[in-house]
């Protein structure tokens, strides 16, 4: 599709991409990932009954100062549409904070992510009893049986068992609760697509057959060392409690107990 804004409005439209889908979406392109900007913003558009509006009818609105104007203005609507011809080429769902089935648990955290990026199908999280178990990449002998069992035995008594999908603990995690029959979830620290941990790639696979992937970041979007205890917050966010398989005493899963 090139650049051409025309066809990327034509397909947004035969999308039928809500403008509040898209405002959100150039909320998060604009502050990133976990901003609490961006939600305060969302938060006053919300009050003033401008998040379904075209987004250029809100920048001519008073409710967005000059500064954050400008900013907004600066992205453009190829780089936003092309988040959604991503998802719609690769079968991930698009969930924003303004829909229905997005989980109370997560609008309760401090910074609730404007849009998930799904592949598979996410479980009726408020009604489910989900429980998140994280552990460290470089983990021992006895936190790898430690992490499979307690995945296993929690997802075999009908837990949704909640991990990160990366190598080490969160493997152990995951192919317990597969192994159990029952259900795990993956929150990534990347986008859905993206090449990160491709030794992974098939567990990624089950893992969305099985339940779902879950992410904050658009699908090609590759992971950093921010990006990963920013989306830890959506782990414990979703669960109602987090065990800490073994953790070194500064460490991303801490930066998840904590939250």
């Amino acid at each position: 599709m090139g650049n051409d804004e025309t066809s990327v409005g034509d397909f947004l439209k035969n999308l039928k991409v809500k403008n509040s889908l898209y405002n959100l979406a150039t909320l998060q392109t604009v502050y990133g990932a976990g901003s609490i900007r961006a939600y305060k913003i969302y938060k006053i558009l919300c009050e003033n009954k401008l998040i379904s509006m075209n987004l250029d009818d809100i920048l001519k609105s008073d409710v967005i100062d000059i500064k954050e104007r400008e900013k907004i203005k600066a992205v453009k609507r190829h780089t936003v549409g092309k988040i959604f011809i991503d998802c719609e080429n690769n079968g991930i769902n698009i969930l924003s904070i303004c829909d229905d089935a997005y989980p109370e648990r997560l609008r309760n955290i401090q910074t609730p992510p404007l849009i998930l990026y799904i592949k598979g199908s996410l479980p009726d999280i408020d009604n489910e009893p989900v429980f998140c178990i994280v552990g460290p990449r470089k983990i021992s002998e006895f936190g790898k049986r430690a992490a499979y069992s307690l995945s296993y035995r929690l997802a075999r008594s009908g837990m949704i068992i909640v991990s990160g999908g990366a190598l080490g603990g969160d493997t152990h995690v995951h192919t317990g609760a597969l192994k159990s029959g029952g259900k795990t979830l993956a929150v990534l620290g990347c986008g859905i697509m993206s090449d990160y941990l491709s030794a992974n790639n098939e567990l990624r696979n089950k893992i969305a057959e099985n339940c779902c992937l879950v992410s904050e970041y658009p699908p090609y979007q590759k992971a950093t060392k921010y990006s990963f205890p920013i989306r830890n917050r959506i782990m414990s966010g979703l669960s109602l409690g987090v065990a800490i398989v073994e953790a070194g005493e500064k460490s991303g899963t801490l930066v998840t107990a904590k939250h």
